[in-house]
């Protein structure tokens, strides 16, 4: 078999994005379409060590802004022991770059760029994005094909950047059913158990501190909901020290008289188990593209609440299979969950099979390798 290499800077945890590079690596092999390697920053991140674990080769290859270049090199490298690499997979802005600058020496290597985040969403100016923006134009060439996780992403890469349509193809995140669907409460009056669970890195942005918000104003109406927050801190920014902004989240839990209803499960990679005893599922983000987590909770039937930001409008539809609130808006937060936990939990049996309907249909595993393959067999890397 010949091999795709796949290239992604280290991060402190197995994320979304991870994640999926690992669940196509795997179907890839099982499926004997592709060897499976990695480029990555750490040899020694969980994430690499994943890799490594199912038997794929790793190789540590820098990836800062400052050595683009020198990442390219190595790369380089890497092409010239293994010769029967045929094509490089990018996820990140940055990664592809380094990806363009392989590919316009190797023209017979193809480049996939799939985009899970792209340069709108980044917490930067409007000057450095439009320059971001030119650079992906003058250097889509060596880009053989975009490949987008939610038609949000899609239109940036085609308004923003100004790509060729015929270039860009959506492939939805796809997760596998991580266990058998939840089942609640037989008595049509019995209400959920009060907890809540919220899967996401303990980084800045991701919505820690409006569902900390949420609950100081539901105790304020006697309502009291447990959170158990799972996750580790620190991915994919070195300069956060470890704990700092767990620390931040225990003090402002303090501040608002909510840390006796908050537990810091901590990072695990088995999502079934911490969300065992939790009928819903939250995350109040500033921003995402297709949240895996949410993705994963519906394959269960949770209830997911979620801030209508990114491409999650492209996955729920309020009140149809989960609930939506305005990113950053405690208060409208609140008065879902005050809804949820004081209705019989009946009431919201035809939202979770709805949204375990969508999962199924539209966003699971095998979905989404049956639409990369297409596009592997579109670019004559299969015969």
């Amino acid at each position: 078999m010949r091999n795709i290499l796949f290239l992604r800077e280290t991060s402190v945890n197995i994320g979304g994005i991870e994640g999926q590079i690992i669940r196509i690596a795997k179907e890839l092999s099982c499926r004997r379409i592709f060897n499976p390697m990695l480029a990555t920053s750490d040899r020694n991140s969980t994430f690499a060590q994943e890799f490594t674990k199912m038997g794929f080769p790793v190789f540590e290859v820098p990836m800062s802004k400052s050595k683009i270049f020198k990442g390219a090199k190595e790369i380089e490298k890497i092409l010239i022991k293994y010769n029967n690499i045929i094509l490089i997979q990018s996820h990140m802005f940055r990664e592809s770059l380094i990806a363009r600058i392989v590919r316009r020496k190797h023209s017979n290597i193809k480049h996939i760029f799939r985009v899970h985040t792209y340069i709108d969403r980044a917490f930067i100016s409007k000057q450095k994005k439009y320059f971001y923006h030119l650079l992906d134009r003058l250097t889509s060439k060596y880009i053989d094909r975009y490949i987008a996780n939610g038609k949000t992403i899609s239109k940036e890469i085609v308004v923003h950047s100004w790509i060729n349509p015929n270039k860009v193809n959506i492939v939805w995140d796809g997760v596998r059913q991580i266990e058998i669907p939840d089942s609640y409460c037989n008595e049509l009056d019995e209400t959920f158990p009060a907890k809540v669970a919220m899967v996401a890195n303990l980084i800045p942005n991701k919505g820690h501190n409006v569902l900390m918000k949420a609950l100081s104003i539901l105790k304020e109406r006697k309502i009291l909901i447990n959170v158990r927050l799972i996750g580790g801190e620190g991915t994919g920014d070195p300069r956060i020290n470890k704990y700092t902004f767990t620390k931040k989240l225990k003090k402002d839990a303090e501040i608002l008289g909510v840390s006796k209803q908050i537990e810091f499960y901590g990072y695990t990679q088995n999502i079934y188990k911490s969300l065992e005893g939790f009928p819903v599922l939250v995350l109040p983000s500033n921003r995402e593209g297709i949240p895996n987590s949410i993705l994963e909770a519906m394959s269960i039937r949770k209830l997911v609440v979620v801030s209508r930001v990114g491409g999650v409008p492209e996955i729920i539809k309020d009140r149809v299979n989960g609930f939506l609130h305005l990113p950053g808006d405690a208060k409208s937060l609140a008065k879902i969950l005050e809804e949820i936990f004081t209705r019989p939990a009946k009431t919201w049996d035809a939202i979770r099979n709805a949204g375990y309907k969508t999962w199924k249909e539209k966003f699971s595993q095998k979905q989404m390798m049956n639409e990369l393959i297409k596009i592997y067999e579109e670019l004559n890397l299969l015969g």
